[in-house]
């Protein structure tokens, strides 16, 4: 066998064992199809096909999801792609699929990222304050107005948006 079948058949066999929340939809010579999920609005789906001169050039990766936002995906594919330059000459699926769960785990408040987008755009250069803290899951803001403060902390329910926040 290949550098890819053997590469495929590690895959098949700890894809789902190692990475909790990972279901392996395809994985076959032609593409490798995952679905990582931590919650229903905290899902991506990994697409990776493998270049012809694989492994000494990096794998060719596509990031979907209903429902985080296409500009957080474009940007999580870019790390990926970084992340695999890292590993050219070695197997990268398993470490891009570790790689994407974790930025699931490590980043909460993804699936909100068009709405932050949205609060930061509205925000007055140099006066107001947004604090993003990933670990907490939570958002600081602090808002002023001629003689008036506003001093918010938010935090995000892992099952946002069905639970609201706090």
């Amino acid at each position: 066998m290949g550098f890819v079948e053997n590469e495929l058949e590690e895959i098949k066999k700890l894809a789902e064992r190692k990475i909790p929340g990972c279901k392996l939809v395809s994985c076959v010579k032609t593409m490798v199809r995952a679905e990582i999920k931590i919650t229903p609005h905290k899902k991506i789906i990994v697409c990776i096909q493998f270049p012809e001169i694989y492994p000494q050039d990096i794998l060719l990766i596509e990031l979907k999801s209903k429902t985080l936002s296409d500009k957080l995906l474009q940007g999580l594919t870019n790390v990926c792609e970084s992340e695999a330059k890292k590993l050219l000459g070695k197997p990268q699926i398993m470490a891009i699929l570790v790689f994407v769960k974790n930025f699931l785990i490590e980043n909460p408040l993804s699936c909100c990222y068009n709405e932050i987008s949205n609060v930061k755009k509205l925000l007055t250069e140099g006066i107001d304050e947004l604090k993003l803290k990933q670990k907490s899951s939570g958002i600081i803001l602090n808002l002023a107005h001629k003689k008036y403060f506003w001093n918010v902390k938010i935090f995000v329910p892992d099952n946002y948006p069905e639970s609201s926040i706090e």
